[in-house]
């Protein structure tokens, strides 16, 4: 998958339009255009700065990762990073209206105190 069309997609999952993240990472708005269009790659400050922004690596951003970045090379630590199934959640979660994610929360804390009860 190209940098562009992960920049957007994180955008978009994040609800931000081009303006709002250009703004953010000190990027002029066509220009932020022109890398999620693939004319333009962002160079090394501003591959940074957008790693930073999503709080994924710089591997995810430049398609060497499948996954936002959180990879262990120690097998003892792989209960520390969130599974597919989870990142779903997450991204389900991310995506969610104010509204959505209240309800999210409440249905994940409902589920959680009856697993307790049993």
């Amino acid at each position: 998958m190209e940098i562009g069309k992960r920049i957007r997609e994180l955008r978009q999952e994040h609800n931000l339009r081009q303006k709002q993240l250009a703004k953010s990472i000190n990027v002029a708005a066509n220009t932020l255009s022109q890398f999620e269009s693939g004319k333009a790659n962002p160079g090394y400050e501003v591959l940074i700065a957008l790693a930073d922004y999503f709080e994924v690596s710089t591997d995810y951003l430049l398609g060497r990762a499948d996954d936002f970045g959180n990879v262990s090379v120690r097998a003892e630590r792989t209960a520390d990073f969130p599974t597919a199934e989870e990142k779903k959640l997450l991204v389900v979660y991310r995506t969610a209206s104010e509204k959505g994610k209240i309800r999210i929360k409440a249905y994940a804390d409902a589920v959680v105190d009856l697993e307790r009860t049993k």
